[in-house]
């Protein structure tokens, strides 16, 4: 029996061109997507480090760089870059919004204790002065009206004193709290950035081992593990080997084509070849039959 009738027949072939290519063709996108997969992992973990250390850039890996713009996925790129500054400005303006109030509580607590300050000036000359109005009293030189309001402006002023005190305690306590929320927020950002990075750190090691192991792969089918562009039409090439047994036991190796007659024994080797127009082949699949 030729080739033609069996193995070399036209729809036989292209049915297990047909296979041997779409199995080709599902691990080269599956290559191509973990790829993208990594390098995405990559530029978060560049962008996670820049959070942590504080920076104001992400300081992308410049292999990193060349390779997403090299295969036109510089939009990985852009998407971490908006999501840091998105980030870095809503914690910029929360931590905004903690200043502001602490300023706020800091010019209380600055008024409180000018004000306590200047009355405790006072309070010694009014106690003064009511002591020597009441010395009057006693004398008759002066009502009694005189000296009881001068004893309810001390009393007053005593009472303010106190109250200054007490704003600049509490006030004191409002800005612990405003530095306990402001530190608080910096420490959970960090927490959440430190924890982003074990899983981005784990992600890259698994998506990495997956890519070796799906590179052997592609190699021992004949593909590149290059990550492939899409819409780029396949060229196939089909050619055929016979190993035969002569009478002496010795083994031939034999150039074939469609024509070529096969007796019991041979073993038939088909190779399928993928070509596309602007790099080399991407598919050698040897096959055997007896």
């Amino acid at each position: 029996m030729a080739l033609a009738g069996g193995i070399g027949n036209p729809l036989v072939r292209r049915n297990a061109l047909a296979n041997n290519l779409a199995d080709l063709g599902d691990r080269q996108e599956n290559y191509e997507v973990q790829t993208l997969q990594y390098w995405s992992a990559v530029a978060r973990r560049a962008r996670l480090l820049a959070e942590q250390s504080g920076a104001d850039a992400i300081d992308f890996p410049a292999g990193l760089i060349g390779q997403l713009k090299g295969t036109g996925l510089q939009s990985a790129l852009d998407r971490e870059m908006e999501i840091f500054n998105a980030r870095k400005k809503s914690l910029a303006n929360s931590l905004a919004i903690i200043n502001s109030k602490r300023q706020i509580v800091q010019q209380e607590i600055e008024s409180s204790k000018n004000y306590a300050a200047g009355v405790s000036q006072w309070v010694p000359k009014i106690e003064k002065e009511l002591e020597e109005i009441s010395n009057l009293h006693d004398k008759g030189l002066t009502r009694r009206t005189d000296v009881l309001t001068l004893q309810r402006y001390v009393s007053d002023v005593q009472q303010q004193r106190q109250q200054s005190e007490l704003t600049v305690t509490r006030s004191g306590r409002e800005l612990n709290d405003l530095d306990n929320q402001a530190a608080n927020l910096a420490g959970q950002r960090q927490a959440e950035v430190a924890q982003a990075l074990v899983d981005s750190e784990t992600e890259i090691a698994i998506l990495k081992t997956r890519l070796d192991n799906q590179s052997k792969l592609l190699i021992a089918g004949g593909a590149s593990p290059a990550v492939a562009s899409a819409g780029i039409e396949n060229e196939i090439t089909v050619t055929y080997k016979i190993v035969r047994l002569n009478t002496d036991g010795a083994a031939t190796n034999m150039v074939a084509d469609e024509n070529t007659l096969l007796v019991p024994g041979d073993v038939l080797e088909v190779v399928t070849r993928a070509r596309t127009a602007d790099r080399a082949p991407i598919s050698d699949q040897p096959a055997s039959s007896d």
